[in-house]
């Protein structure tokens, strides 16, 4: 069974698939991968829409997006990868307050959006105003290092593996895991093209099942075993830095434990997203999510 995958990120965050990829799921469930790593989840969205993608790995706030755009068709998430925000907040003084972002300047990377607006949200609730921080966005998470590095901002948000690699330099502290801040949030998921969904159910019933998998031998591993697994993946990263990353990530719960996609959770990210200013409505809850697919493969009920 044919399934053109896209990839928002080469990252460690989404160990689930490249758990599934090498421990031989996706195989086991009949599928043959062609798979792209695109680097910005607009991409992805571009190739769901455009028909040269079946299926993506990303964000649900792209589909968000495209409807408070006036899309009346989105990519529909039937299973959840990352259950928390996977990003962290870096500086170069151990003591910190939140308040101490307004007024200074913080450097965002290019990627992805969704970080930023949690984060603005998650000021907001305490009191405080995101537009009084002084912003850098537009440069790619390594680019933004970079110039953190050479003392262009004062404060990072940026993923685990770049911030490990800052930490172990000694370039930066770290001051905040927004995994832990923020709480549970269905971050990013598996995605498909309505009329896929719609032509090919087996092949996205074989999807969920082989992710419900991986989740289900994540569930019995540790940081050093997770990283083991996926290692093959990422033959030109720097081993220290990603097991690290992966640690890390794994001690946070950033992956999800049964890769549904409840709508508790659904409302909470799009309020976050909303509060913070990305969207000015929410897509409904059925029109985005398939959450009775995972819920099927899983053997629950409703």
């Amino acid at each position: 069974m044919r399934l053109r995958l896209g990839l928002t990120f080469y990252s460690v965050f989404y160990a689930p698939y490249y758990v599934a990829l090498n421990r031989g799921l996706f195989a086991r469930e009949g599928l043959d991968l062609e798979v792209v790593t695109l680097g910005n989840g607009e991409l992805v969205m571009d190739g769901l829409t455009g028909g040269t993608l079946d299926a993506g790995i990303g964000g649900i706030m792209r589909s968000l997006v495209g409807y408070d755009r006036g899309m009346t068709s989105v990519p529909i998430h039937v299973a959840r990868i990352n259950d928390r925000d996977g990003f962290f907040l870096l500086g170069r003084d151990p003591s910190f307050d939140w308040s101490d972002l307004i007024g200074h300047r913080l450097l965002l990377f290019s990627e992805a959006p969704t970080p930023w607006y949690v984060l603005r949200a998650f000021l907001i609730d305490r009191g405080l105003d995101p537009d009084g921080v002084q912003v850098i966005a537009g440069l790619p998470a390594d680019q933004a290092a970079a110039a953190f590095r050479r003392g262009e901002a004062d404060f990072l948000e940026t993923p685990a593996h770049v911030a490990e690699e800052l930490l172990r330099d000694g370039a930066a502290v770290l001051l905040r895991s927004m995994a832990e801040e923020a709480g549970a949030l269905p971050y990013s998921s598996y995605c498909v093209r309505p009329e896929f969904l719609a032509t090919e159910p087996a092949v996205v019933a074989a999807l969920i099942r082989a992710h419900i998998a991986a989740l289900a031998w994540l569930r019995t591993a540790d940081g050093a075993g997770i990283w083991e697994v996926i290692r093959p993946s990422f033959p030109d990263g720097d081993p220290e830095v990603l097991a690290r990353a992966v640690d890390r990530y794994h001690r946070l719960g950033v992956w999800s434990s049964d890769a549904t996609l409840p709508r508790s959770s659904y409302d909470r990210l799009a309020g976050m997203l909303r509060q913070g200013g990305l969207i000015t409505r929410v897509a409904p809850y059925e029109l985005v999510c398939r959450d009775d697919l995972t819920r099927q493969a899983l053997g629950l009920a409703g």
